[in-house]
């Protein structure tokens, strides 16, 4: 590299603009930028359809019980939350394991899971739709079932799906809880009111599954910050996690997810009302290991968070036999004879249980 240092400045300045133009066609001829460029990637999104959670199913309403009739004073005997295996995605309405819980209880149970929710979402969607009846003279008391995936407590990081998972999927962002050294506690990121690139940036400042770089002269300078962010150096950047790597005894996912479980319960408790959490295995995980991966956390959720109206259900040994994948739908989740087990376990479970 001597020559370099014995060069003359101007030639230096040459090589360097040289180096820049050739990177510049680079990234418009091969398309590189698609790789690495947040800028690209940030382009148009904005909301599904919920300017506080990112998006809802029916419109925010409970999904229905089609043949189910209810009287308008009966009050619901218990609320769901949770992502797609709480709503029971890929099975018509009365197949749902919420539809066969409400006949199998004789009472309504109102669903409100959500596809693609972090345990953060279903939190707020509670926090937004589940009345106050304190005031209500009940001779059992209501019950929320809070759903939990293990995928939730990964999307709780993510400030949207453009790193954590499929950036074509969903295109909306979504709130998100970080820890707040000032606060010494967790602080709400809300979606931002405008969708430009420096809000969307700034938005998944604490997306643990976020590169945030953006391809800007001096190209090669970007370049060389993206590209190090996606290789086995990118910790000495940031401390980036990918979707494989969040495990779920990990700390931090632990903690968030601990923490998310004990304001799920403060707020049930304010408004009236038991919790049930209750565990949903993964078909996959079951089939290859023959076990749900839950067993610590679950054992963990129960020892840290057990006390007046709260339950813990992991309804995997439900799921037992050579045969699971006759229980799962083609994209992974229950199919309709899974969501009657699931039905099953959870109504095992609240009829044992004195209310």
């Amino acid at each position: 590299m001597n020559w370099i240092r014995n060069a003359p400045v101007p030639q230096v300045l040459l090589i360097f603009v040289l180096v820049e133009l050739g990177l510049l066609v680079s990234i418009k001829v091969f398309d590189f930028g698609e790789l690495i460029d947040d800028q690209r990637l940030f382009r148009g999104v904005s909301v599904k359809n919920d300017n506080y959670l990112g998006w809802v199913s029916y419109e925010g309403r409970p999904r229905p019980h089609p043949g189910v009739q209810y009287s308008q004073d009966e009050h619901p005997c218990a609320y769901v939350f949770g992502d797609s295996f709480a709503h029971g995605d890929e099975v018509a309405d009365d197949q749902a394991w919420s539809a066969l819980l409400s006949a199998s209880l004789e009472c309504q149970v109102l669903n409100y899971g959500v596809g693609g929710y972090g345990g953060d979402q279903a939190f707020l969607l509670m926090k937004r739709v589940l009345p106050d009846i304190r005031h209500v003279r009940e001779t059992k008391k209501p019950i929320v079932i809070f759903s939990i995936y293990q995928e939730m407590l990964r999307r709780n990081f993510a400030a949207s799906w453009l790193y954590y998972c499929c950036k074509d999927m969903k295109r909306s962002l979504k709130p998100k809880y970080y820890y707040d050294d000032s606060a010494n506690s967790f602080s709400l990121k809300n979606i931002p009111l405008s969708f430009g690139y420096d809000e969307v940036s700034r938005h998944h400042i604490t997306d643990r599954f976020s590169k945030n770089f953006k391809l800007k002269w001096p190209y090669s300078i970007s370049m060389t910050k993206a590209l190090l962010a996606q290789s086995p150096v990118k910790s000495l950047l940031r401390d980036t996690l990918e979707p494989t790597t969040i495990d779920k005894q990990d700390e931090d996912v632990r903690g968030l997810q601990f923490w998310l479980m004990q304001q799920v319960l403060e707020l049930a408790r304010a408004r009236g009302y038991s919790v049930l959490f209750v565990f949903m295995p993964s078909i996959d995980a079951l089939a290859s290991t023959g076990s749900s991966g839950f067993e610590k956390f679950f054992a963990k959720s129960r020892s840290e968070l057990k006390g007046v109206d709260s339950n813990f259900l992991d309804v995997s040994s439900y799921f037992s036999g050579p045969n699971l994948d006759n229980l799962k739908a083609t994209h992974g989740h229950y199919n309709a004879a899974g969501n009657a087990l699931v039905a099953k376990a959870v109504s095992d479970f609240l009829v044992s249980q004195p209310r």
